[in-house]
């Protein structure tokens, strides 16, 4: 028996290859995804914004189509590994009689990868155990997909919740700033806060364990999370830096930081450190403030000030990755 040990070779490193992608996207969760499929979703991203630059509701499609890029480059990577493995071995099966084409030594792995067994193709004595890795690295690859899509979609269920979440705190800073104002103080604005900073670590680790959830777009800028996150923080900055009764700090800190945490694990997509915000973009008007009693801005430290300017550089960066324009509100 002769083997074409080139297609042998082939096929078992893309069997690695997208094995080693499958185990280090579902079970290991390293930040920023599969060891493959996280620099191929960063080229089909970017793809995906010139075709639809022009048609923006398009990039509503941009996190269903990724997932399905990722299921064809597992199943397909399981699948034509094995078949190239099959055909370097030339004789590795007697049913049907004669010699096979590369086309049926794909078909029977892709039948094994799906579970539909040897789809009548008997394996010779040498190559049964190999025909049996097949379908249960197949049936293995089929099992983690349907996990980690499962997860991704209620990753994404707990994103938007989120968003509408902050929406209904405010359309924009006047409206937050006006619905907490209640005379003399902020009502319980803080225990709004204190409940999204749970949620925001949540959504950061989803983020970084599932990044193809950066890419889920809500089709309504209302319900938009990065539009509906930088309008919150944009309240609260103004709350920390002129309110008279300020809401506690070991409130605001956690939340500003649970806001950075998340901004870091989505930075991918732009370097905010370029783009600096211009104040009068960023800044809410004064005849916004002026009924809640707000005044002139107090004198940050200088690492606040550095905090927070680049806080507002990335999420400007963060909307303009969802497709949405900046500034989200007009000032």
């Amino acid at each position: 028996m002769s083997f074409d040990w080139l297609f042998i070779i082939a096929g078992l490193a893309l069997v690695g290859v997208a094995l080693a992608d499958v185990l280090t996207a579902t079970l290991v969760l390293r930040g920023g995804g599969g060891v493959v499929s996280r620099r191929l979703l960063k080229v089909y991203w970017l793809l995906w914004l010139r075709v639809t630059k022009a048609q923006g509701q398009l990039r509503c499609y941009a996190g269903v189509s990724m997932m399905l890029v990722i299921l064809l480059l597992w199943l397909g990577g399981v699948s034509l590994g094995w078949g190239l493995v099959f055909h370097g071995l030339n004789e590795s099966f007697v049913q049907p009689p004669g010699p096979l084409r590369f086309l049926d030594h794909l078909y029977v792995s892709s039948s094994r990868a799906l579970g539909r067994g040897g789809a009548g193709f008997e394996a010779t004595l040498s190559a049964r155990w190999l025909v049996l890795a097949a379908g249960a690295l197949g049936v293995l690859t089929i099992s983690l997909s349907i996990s980690y899509f499962v997860s991704v979609v209620g990753a994404v269920a707990r994103k938007r919740s989120t968003a509408n979440y902050m929406r209904t705190l405010g359309e924009d800073t006047a409206s937050i700033l006006e619905r907490a104002w209640d005379g003399s103080g902020w009502g319980n604005l803080d225990l709004h806060i204190v409940a999204l900073t749970a949620q925001l670590l949540q959504n950061c680790q989803e983020h970084l364990a599932y990044p193809v959830i950066h890419h889920y777009r809500a089709p309504q800028r209302n319900a938009g999370f990065a539009p509906n996150l930088a309008v919150l923080v944009r309240a609260v900055h103004t709350i920390e830096a002129r309110s008279l009764e300020p809401l506690p700090t070991s409130t605001i800190r956690p939340f500003l930081h649970a806001v950075d945490m998340l901004l870091e694990a989505v930075k991918s997509f732009d370097d905010p450190d370029d783009r600096p915000i211009p104040p009068e973009i960023y800044e809410p008007a004064e005849d916004e403030l002026e009924q809640f009693g707000l005044g002139d801005e107090r004198r940050l430290q200088d690492a606040q000030l550095k905090a927070r300017s680049r806080r507002a550089a990335q999420l400007r960066a963060f909307c303009e990755h969802e497709g949405w324009d900046w500034p989200v509100e007009e000032p």
